[in-house]
């Protein structure tokens, strides 16, 4: 399961789309990038890819609960696995939650979630965050999460609209974190 995740994000990573959207294609298709919406219901989130023919996910969830990550992995199956930002999202500011940098390593180790995702970095718009997100990865707090994740091996996807020396510099000192999704302007 894991390993058709990665052949996908390495097609839409390395500019391979072409293979994957030719009308000769007839292996399974992931979605690597895929946010969970308010209100939306799992069983209709499952029902949406099946019928457009998607096999399985990468998921980006806020919950942090070991009971509710078990919940949606036995509603959606092997074929959709879960990230988890260890920030807060707050009407004013986006932060880091240190209880959940705490709680990381033991997800992961447990399989509840395959990594973290999306970390906000360089966030132009969005409709919960209509002036934006920026958060400074140099930042100590923001470093310790980046630590656990390099130690662990695990996938991070951050969203980077600007590339800057700076962001390049603290991502390149973490060398075992497989997979940096950069808004596929820059990727390490």
């Amino acid at each position: 399961m894991a390993s058709r995740f990665w052949i996908l994000v390495a097609l839409f990573t390395f500019g391979f789309t072409n293979a994957a959207s030719s009308a000769n294609f007839t292996g399974e298709i992931y979605d690597a990038h895929a946010h969970i919406s308010k209100g939306m219901k799992l069983k209709q989130i499952k029902s949406i890819y099946t019928e457009a023919g998607v096999s399985g996910a990468g998921l980006f969830v806020k919950d942090f609960k070991d009971s509710n990550l078990k919940k949606v992995q036995k509603q959606l199956g092997q074929d959709f696995i879960l990230f988890a930002d260890v920030h807060k999202l707050f009407k004013t500011k986006y932060e880091v939650q240190n209880k959940r940098i705490k709680r990381m390593e033991g997800l992961y180790n447990a399989g509840l979630i395959a990594g973290l995702g999306e970390i906000y970095t360089d966030l132009s718009f969005a409709p919960f965050a209509p002036k934006g997100i920026k958060t400074d990865i140099t930042n100590p707090d923001e470093v310790a999460y980046l630590e656990i994740a390099n130690k662990l091996g695990m996938p991070v996807h951050i969203h980077h609209e600007s590339p800057d020396a700076d962001f390049e510099a603290t991502l390149r000192k973490f060398k075992n974190i497989n997979l940096y999704s950069c808004n596929f302007k820059i990727c390490l």
